[in-house]
């Protein structure tokens, strides 16, 4: 695609936008399609909702475990240690705001 990667959209213009695809358009015309952010939004926000669990565990050197949930936390755990402790992980957000 050599359009740009992010564009404004009047809402007004928005609301006149098709809801499905054009089956009449020509094969070499390239239909793309919009999400809004609003809409990105609220699916992260459902997907994130319900109980906390592991989806990735690795073991690393001197028998140090690493897991990340589905929250995006990271957690550690020493050999012997009796239980899970967080890694603390620097903000990105406020890195990118800048």
């Amino acid at each position: 695609m050599s359009g740009p990667a992010e564009i404004w959209l009047d809402s007004r213009v928005v609301r006149s936008f098709k809801t499905e695809p054009d089956l009449d358009a020509p094969e070499d015309v390239e239909q793309l399609r919009y999400v809004s952010s609003e809409r990105v939004a609220d699916l992260v926000r459902s997907a994130s909702g319900g109980a906390e669990f592991f989806i990735q565990v690795e073991l690393g050197a001197g028998g140090v475990m690493f897991a990340l949930t589905n929250f995006g936390r990271i957690f550690r755990q020493s050999v012997g240690a009796p239980e899970w402790e967080i890694v603390a992980v620097p903000d990105f957000g406020e890195a990118l705001d800048t």
